[in-house]
């Protein structure tokens, strides 16, 4: 068994295995110099091949592989050393030299297998200062119909594997759902909510089960990805009226009274006779009375 090809890619190392015994189980551990354990899978490849694939971190790892025996025994064993540097030059040869199969091996590891956790999506919320919180949907399904009961469960890498910690973790649901095509088997979603620093410098969201560790996956996160999402959530979340531009791009945009007249028009063209009528339904309290009348005005003044 030996390496036969590695590239990276979306902000993770992606290592071919070569002359891997037939019928064996892999066993892959990747551990830092300072002994942080990195976070690995394993997953099928070119022809069948298997691939190793683990987050690109600013440090050096050694990975180690061993091919086990239905009993346990270990009939081969690799090592090699990933680090930026190596991943990198290793990387930029193998796509020049080995265009197709760079593709292929870039392209082997997906997020639709079954019997894994995955991450279904997730957003970066800005809060208060640099604060945010990261909201994170993970699933699992598994064709054996069994699915843990613990708790989802969320750890935040660095670069260096180094656990930063998770902060005011919550978890907002959990629903379980049919699978149409296996009769009583379901696919979990979780849904979870922490609080975490773009200064952190994740690189990889680690999920899995409490009770069902071996079953942990990894979403790895490109550098300035965490920060970029959360200024992607402020400029969708942030309304309009706060905006410096907004009262300008208002009196350009904003009909004129002539404006308002013709769309009143027009509209009671388009509707006809009998008029359509619309019912809204909104929920008031004690001491509401001037929401209300304001919402009636309003609705009054629309031109359409």
């Amino acid at each position: 068994m030996h390496l036969e090809f590695m590239t990276r890619g979306a902000g993770k190392v992606l290592a071919l295995l070569g002359d891997v015994p037939a019928g064996c189980a892999l066993d892959v551990t990747a551990v830092t110099a300072e002994g942080a354990a990195v976070p690995v899978r394993v997953v099928e490849g070119p022809g069948g091949a298997p691939v190793v694939v683990m987050p690109l971190l600013s440090v050096a790892a050694s990975v180690s592989v061993y091919g086990r025996e239905e009993h346990g025994d270990a009939v081969d064993h690799v090592r090699f050393d990933v680090g930026p540097r190596v991943a990198k030059y290793r990387s930029r040869v193998g796509s020049a030299l080995r265009r197709d199969l760079s593709a292929a091996v870039r392209g082997c590891d997906r997020w639709d297998r079954v019997g894994h956790v995955r991450v279904a999506w997730w957003e970066v919320m800005p809060c208060a200062g640099e604060g945010a919180r990261l909201v994170a949907c993970a699933e699992y399904a598994d064709l054996s119909c069994d699915v843990p009961d613990g708790e989802l469960r969320v750890r935040l890498l660095d670069g260096t594997a180094r656990d930063v910690g998770v902060r005011a973790s919550v978890t907002l649901g959990r629903v379980d759902e049919p699978m149409a095509d296996y009769p009583g088997c379901v696919r979990r979603r979780d849904i979870v909510s922490l609080d975490v620093r773009p200064t952190d410098g994740v690189t990889s969201l680690v999920v899995g089960y409490e009770d069902a560790p071996e079953l942990d996956e990894f979403l790895c996160v490109e550098p300035g990805e965490m920060a970029g999402r959360r200024d992607g959530g402020l400029r969708d979340h942030t309304p309009a009226w706060l905006d410096d531009g907004y009262d300008g791009w208002m009196r350009a945009h904003a009909a004129n009274a002539i404006e308002l007249a013709a769309q009143r028009e027009i509209a009671g063209q388009v509707m006809g006779e009998p008029p359509v009528h619309l019912s809204l339904v909104m929920p008031v309290g004690a001491g509401d009375a001037h929401a209300v009348a304001a919402t009636v005005a309003s609705l009054e003044a629309q031109s359409y």
